[in-house]
């Protein structure tokens, strides 16, 4: 079975038509797959998916454009990665085609979580992190499973930290807000 990876996708100071643009392409014709609709906005061939979106399969969960906030804002689930190649490319089509500054921001999460990260995008930023499970603890500031033993060293208990996905959260929230700080000043 392939792992399922959420990606949240927040872009700001988007320029109207290319949120309306979006919106439009990924919902205009339900009749046909995802992934058909994914390859219209990207205007690639569907054989050419995996290369260019940078998953094996992707599935649109939200899409909402705010004209008010000037906010776009996509959920996505694909197979064995986030979708990179089709984050960069969509950063490209909102705000590089309209000559705007990119101000986007990407999280995403391994069902496992097997991996977490994030990415962003804006005047001089272009860079992201991939945190491994083995890197939580020192990065998130916690392990998301604690293990007891026997005294024979036989796994006794699993136990979920319930508060590691709100530490996550935390996490990326800081570095959504530095990213967007630093962005402004």
């Amino acid at each position: 079975m392939a792992n399922h990876v959420t990606s949240f996708f927040d872009f700001q100071n988007v320029p109207p038509e290319s949120g309306e643009h979006v919106v439009n392409v990924l919902f205009e014709d339900l009749e046909v797959t995802d992934r058909e609709r994914i390859c219209n906005l990207l205007e690639i061939d569907e054989d050419d998916f995996i290369e260019e979106v940078g998953a094996k399969w992707c599935m649109i969960e939200e899409v909402t454009y705010d004209p008010e906030t000037a906010s776009l804002a996509l959920s996505l689930i694909s197979a064995w990665h986030w979708p990179e190649d089709f984050a960069h490319s969509l950063v490209d089509i909102v705000y590089t085609a309209h000559d705007a500054v990119p101000h986007a921001f990407v999280r995403y999460m391994d069902e496992g979580p097997n991996f977490v990260g994030w990415y962003a995008w804006g005047d001089d930023v272009d860079d992201g992190a991939y945190i491994d499970s083995d890197d939580f603890t020192e990065i998130i500031g916690s392990e998301m499973y604690t293990v007891t033993y026997d005294d024979n060293g036989e796994e006794q208990e699993v136990v979920e930290n319930e508060d590691w996905y709100d530490e996550w959260d935390d996490y990326a929230n800081a570095c959504q807000e530095h990213f967007f700080d630093t962005e402004e000043e």
